[in-house]
């Protein structure tokens, strides 16, 4: 006969991945309808990976309402984010069709470092809104940051690369799918930039305890130079009485 505590914490475990699979779903489609106007996109997958990079870290809370508070809060930054990689992108996929049409040697050479830019930034679309959804920073370090990061952990950048293609992948060939293509990939990949983001967030918590400890010093060092400037003034007062 089956224990009945195991049989609970079975059916416990069932339910969580059921409200976790409701959760991600219900996200992907407020996601996609964000998406509708085209320039709410990058505050839409702001908001997408401010909730899963909570989930991935044990924190998560009331799903729909972080995603409303994290489009709002991050709304500007991140439209102007969007808007930006969208110019560089026409911009470079412009440039290599130019160049493609050349058909010639000096054109190949050129439309290859174009392909290569383009890889760069599809590097940098992938991270910088998880970037943005944990960091509060000034948009060209969050860029820098974007362009520095999926160099640094090379390892977990080619993993969340083939996390892209693979959902975009199946998006383009199973319709269904790809109203929640992007929904269902920065869930299972906010899993790994939690990992890769701990280095920079132990860094910033290092930071601001240095900075708390001398701040610390720093106030009691001038209450202690006030306590000896009053005990001074009150030898010096003493010293006049007594003259």
């Amino acid at each position: 006969m089956a224990d009945n505590n195991s049989l609970f914490d079975q059916d416990r475990v069932v339910w969580r991945a059921m409200n976790r699979m409701t959760d991600v779903l219900i996200l992907s489609v407020i996601f996609t309808l964000t998406c509708v106007p085209v320039v709410t996109a990058g505050a839409g997958a702001t908001a997408l990976y401010y909730v899963f990079l909570k989930m991935a870290r044990g924190q998560e809370g009331y799903v729909v309402r972080d995603f409303i508070k994290s489009f709002k809060l991050n709304f500007v930054q991140a439209t102007i984010m969007w808007l930006i990689m969208l110019a560089v992108g026409a911009g470079l996929a412009g440039g290599v069709y130019y160049y493609y049409e050349q058909n010639t040697t000096p054109a190949t050479v050129v439309m290859a470092f174009f392909a290569g830019v383009v890889v760069i930034w599809v590097l940098v679309l992938l991270y910088v809104f998880p970037i943005l959804s944990r960091f509060s920073n000034r948009t060209g370090t969050l860029f820098f940051m974007a362009v520095f990061m999926p160099f640094r952990e090379i390892g977990w950048t080619i993993i969340i690369f083939v996390m892209a293609a693979v959902s975009a992948f199946l998006g383009w060939f199973v319709i269904p799918y790809a109203f929640i293509a992007y929904g269902v990939y920065a869930y299972f990949s906010a899993k790994v930039f939690a990992k890769v983001f701990r280095p920079s967030e132990e860094a910033i918590a290092a930071k601001r305890e240095r900075e708390q400890v001398a701040s610390e010093s720093a106030e009691e060092a001038e209450e202690t130079a006030e306590a000896e400037q009053e005990v001074t003034g009150q030898q010096e007062l003493s010293e006049e009485n007594d003259s």
